[in-house]
């Protein structure tokens, strides 16, 4: 067969003596394919889930993506942590991948690089986020009333300074069951 198409083929071998007939009781039958060369120049487009860019509370942070390859079943991932590189191995394609890692309190960039049997390396968009799991400071300043105290009025004074290594949105007081914002004095950290 010269110059076959693509596809899948079915051969049958049967043998025939020296004048052109079958003499024997049996024959042999295969299937084969043949494709034509296929030539990969795209990479994998990864898409990145989380994290999102944001303040995490906590430092083990979830990384979730997926992998869209025209050829291969299976690429080759890493996750790049603040330019630090770490294997996350065999990666099926089209499938959602979730694996966790832990990170220092600060701020961090992630973002996942997959290469497919062709050597052709895709990225996915890189994620900025940042880690503050130690809850503010608050101390109770005067003129504030003593804790346990009685008095003999219908208010209290409450004032307090609030520090954290992040901005502070808001502080919100719970006096008997009721949620009250406080009046914020200054700006940034504290």
């Amino acid at each position: 067969i010269s110059n076959p198409q693509t596809g899948i083929w079915l051969a049958r071998l049967v043998p025939l003596n020296l004048a052109g007939y079958n003499t024997m009781n049996y024959s042999l039958t295969s299937k084969f394919s043949i494709s034509s060369q296929i030539i990969d120049t795209t990479p994998p487009s990864i898409t990145l889930y989380t994290p999102s860019n944001t303040t995490y509370n906590n430092q083990t942070i979830n990384l979730s993506f997926i992998v869209n390859e025209n050829i291969n079943q299976f690429v080759s991932c890493s996750r790049i942590v603040n330019e630090t590189s770490t294997l996350l191995g065999s990666v099926s394609n089209g499938t959602n991948s979730s694996v966790t890692f832990n990170v220092p309190e600060g701020t961090h960039n992630v973002y996942v690089s997959c290469s497919d049997g062709a050597n052709n390396a895709g990225n996915s968009s890189t994620v900025y986020f940042s880690v503050d799991s130690t809850p503010p400071n608050i101390t109770f300043v005067s003129p504030s009333d003593s804790n346990n105290s009685f008095v003999n009025r219908t208010y209290t004074q409450i004032t307090v300074n609030v520090n954290d290594a992040s901005n502070i949105d808001k502080c919100v007081l719970e006096w008997n069951g009721t949620n009250t914002t406080m009046t914020k004095l200054g700006s940034g950290n504290s």
